[in-house]
């Protein structure tokens, strides 16, 4: 499939996990109906097309289906968008899950309209480390490595940055910086750093991707 030049969404919600677990976060998660995409069409699919069907099954249940966008490889990482997917079962508690089988998993929330960053940062089925702006408490775990180098920022350091040391003096509040560190940083991504395609995929065996609604942008 033709990958056109990749640009990710600065604004929303993803999880990251290791490219190479895909085969694992299917089964952990439960997704069905793999299907090759762009990364357009998938994150079109899984953020802004509807991306839930309601359907009776088998033994007359009500019951509903995500669809979800698993991205090409970015630099070892891979990212699934799906928003329903996340609001309803829980971002963070998908990554934990995730972490269980393939030792690591980050989730991502970037809200602008309410000034809200959300991430975390999962090991072997335990967040080691997170920020919520409106999280009660704000922040979990002990800092990472990366962020003890703005915390530990000293003025007569030759790249002593005012701004860095006043906004990260407890850690990186802000997911898109976290991102940018420890996996695959929001906005443009660069075409060397990108490998393989996407793929759309649902929750349920009886409700394929082709049962969703919507023209999509390839």
């Amino acid at each position: 499939m033709d990958e056109r030049p990749v640009t990710l969404p600065t604004a929303g919600r993803w999880i990251a996990f290791p490219a190479d677990q895909l085969d694992t976060v299917v089964t952990v998660w439960g997704l069905h109906d793999l299907q090759a995409a762009t990364t357009a069409m998938g994150i079109s699919a899984a953020t802004m097309a509807p991306d839930t069907v309601d359907f009776t099954t088998a033994d007359g249940s009500p019951a509903t289906a995500y669809r979800v966008f698993i991205t090409p490889e970015f630099k070892s990482w891979r990212l699934l968008y799906g928003n329903s997917f996340l609001d309803q079962l829980g971002g963070h508690e998908l990554a934990e899950k995730a972490s269980e089988q393939c030792g690591e998993a980050h989730f991502y929330s970037i809200d602008p309209y309410h000034n809200a960053d959300v991430w975390r940062v999962a090991r072997n089925g335990q967040v080691v480390r997170g920020y919520a702006t409106y999280g009660d408490p704000e922040w979990v775990g002990d800092p990472l490595p990366f962020e003890v180098e703005f915390i530990e920022m000293d003025e007569d350091d030759l790249w002593f940055d005012p701004y860095f040391a006043e906004k990260y003096g407890e850690g990186v509040t802000d997911a898109h910086k976290a991102a940018e560190e420890l996996s695959v940083e929001p906005g443009p991504v660069r075409e060397r750093d990108t490998h393989g395609h996407g793929w759309l995929a649902t929750t349920h065996p009886d409700v394929p991707t082709s049962h969703f609604k919507g023209a999509l942008p390839i």
